[in-house]
């Protein structure tokens, strides 16, 4: 199938680590190609980019400045859309908001900065899981009550965010379907 030239789509997901999130980017990945995209794959973390780490040692550790830097790469991973690149976001806005209320318990002024400049993927998932799960997953990841703290915090960023959830403690063939269901339906609306 071949899709009619304009915007990229944007597909973002999110879930704690072991959720499954690099089989479903290669499954979303398979599916816009298959329907006629160009596709990129893009991963972002909080605090994580070039541009904070030429800051000063106290901006750095801003919560405020960390969220507007974190604000910026998502706008420029959207960017990649308008010339009909699809991009397949791995760690979204959900993501960003549970690392910032790790790393800088509940920072208001910054929370509501990444909320309202990070763009709108045009789906949304959150690939949920427990924190027991994650932790067997990934033995060596996180202590088991920092996967409860993250536990926690993504059932609250969901409610915020409206973030579609997929419950990803079932078999991977399951949640692959599902989510496989939700990017086609995008695909659909897309096509119009």
């Amino acid at each position: 199938m071949r899709r009619r030239p304009g915007p990229g789509l944007l597909i973002a997901l999110s879930g704690m680590d072991g959720a499954g999130k690099s089989s479903a980017a290669a499954l979303i990945e398979q599916r816009l190609r298959d329907a006629g995209y160009p596709v990129k794959q893009e991963w972002q973390r909080l605090g994580e980019m070039d541009l904070l780490d030429r800051l000063p040692a106290p901006l750095k550790s801003s919560a405020t400045v960390a969220a507007l830097e974190t604000a910026r790469a998502h706008m420029l991973s959207t960017a990649l859309t308008r010339s009909g690149t699809s991009v397949v976001a791995d760690r979204w806005v959900a993501d960003s908001l549970v690392d910032l209320e790790l790393r800088y318990p509940r920072h208001a002024v910054a929370e509501r900065v990444l909320r309202a400049l990070a763009p709108r993927a045009d789906l949304d998932v959150l690939l949920e899981i427990d924190a027991a799960t994650s932790a067997q997953r990934k033995p060596d990841d996180w202590p088991l009550p920092v996967l409860e703290r993250m536990e926690a915090a993504y059932a609250r960023v969901a409610e915020l965010t409206g973030v579609r959830r997929i419950d990803a403690s079932r078999p991977q063939d399951e949640v692959l379907a599902e989510l496989a269901e939700m990017v086609d339906a995008t695909i659909a609306r897309a096509a119009g």
